[in-house]
């Protein structure tokens, strides 16, 4: 039994719906809890994926959350369950520089799991590194898994000029400081000729969003903001009509542990249905966009240079749409078979 500590299904989050479904065809028991201490009177193992639950509340890290959290986790083993944490980020993505109670509850995790799970080997590499003890395991990753749907009239002006421009660029996801977008959204206009860039997604940062409306305002046309939530089952729609998904990450400052461990999600997603992929040059990155063409730019400096010739580069080689059924299926149902074979090794 895996018990699966998330939001799922009150948030219908698309990575544990696709876990959920894969699960079912692979008749693996599981069950989802919002709470650590709701799981405990279960048996198999507690599945852990981000550990924000485990010690921040809505003023911040907290050290008696954590504090309470890890003597759960103690309980659990004590009481016969085994830990597994499947890594999606080491530390927060969101908000301020981390915390040394982030790095505290990371280190902790690492030190009392059974099993560390990621989603790329490279990923697996840089983990061993920080936990030389840890049983550390790769699930692979895949991309939207769920009912295609075209229930959303609101999208028709978008779809419009995705279908108007000469070439669309895709950078689809929430609009967050950690995607780059606005160095992205600068360079595109600056290095490309005629492409038009798409920024689509819920906006959480006001500063952001603003910097991101002036561009768009000066860009002649050629960007395109959307900052609102796109259901992921309408997704399809918007990769129909692209050229390039741009899956830009920062990998300075607080960011900086992206070139170590990173599960760029809209690689995995632009993989399963056929579009080609502008991200930045890093082990993980190299590692999940393999089957699917790629241009890759440098990701340790902050200028712009290297990205504006990816960009230029990529305007160059993929000038039509090359979207085909996705392999998001079959990708999610080798995770579940993962999740069987190391259940009883745990």
């Amino acid at each position: 039994m895996w018990n699966v500590i998330s939001n799922y299904p009150h948030h219908r989050s698309p990575y544990f719906s696709a876990l959920d479904r894969a699960f079912a065809v692979e008749n693996i028991e599981s069950r989802h809890f919002p709470e650590l201490k709701s799981a405990l009177d279960s048996n198999g193992v507690i599945s852990l994926h981000r550990l924000q639950r485990l010690y921040r509340d809505e003023n911040g890290p907290n050290p008696a959350l954590l504090n309470n959290s890890l003597q759960l986790l103690s309980l659990a083993r004590q009481r016969g369950l085994k830990l597994a944490w499947t890594v999606h980020n080491l530390l927060p993505i969101y908000g301020e520089e981390p915390t040394s109670l982030d790095r505290q509850c990371m280190q902790h995790v690492l030190d009392l799991s059974d099993m560390v799970i990621c989603h790329t080997h490279a990923d697996a590499d840089s983990i061993r590194q920080l936990a030389p003890r840890a049983n550390v395991s790769v699930s692979g990753s895949a991309g939207l898994w769920m009912e295609e749907t075209e229930h959303d009239t609101s999208l028709e002006p978008l779809l419009c000029a995705m279908d108007d421009c000469e070439q669309a660029f895709l950078a689809f996801g929430h609009i967050t400081a950690y995607k780059d977008l606005l160095r992205v959204g600068r360079a595109f206009l600056q290095c490309t000729n005629n492409a038009t860039l798409f920024i689509v997604g819920e906006a959480r940062d006001s500063s952001l969003l603003g910097s991101l409306r002036d561009l768009q305002a000066a860009s002649g046309g050629r960007l395109m903001l959307w900052p609102l939530r796109v259901d992921p089952s309408e997704a399809h729609r918007l990769y129909r009509r692209a050229a390039v998904a741009v899956c830009s990450y920062l990998t300075t400052g607080r960011y900086a542990y992206f070139r170590d461990v990173l599960h760029p999600s809209s690689i995995s997603t632009a993989r399963g249905f056929n579009v080609p992929v502008i991200t930045p040059d890093l082990p993980a990155t190299r590692e999940l966009a393999v089957g699917v063409a790629a241009v890759f730019y440098a990701s340790d400096v902050e200028s712009s240079v290297d990205l504006g010739a990816a960009l230029r580069l990529a305007e160059t080689r993929f000038r039509e749409p090359s979207y085909s059924s996705g392999t998001a299926r079959d990708e999610w149902i080798q995770i579940a078979r993962f999740y069987k074979e190391i259940e009883p090794l745990l």
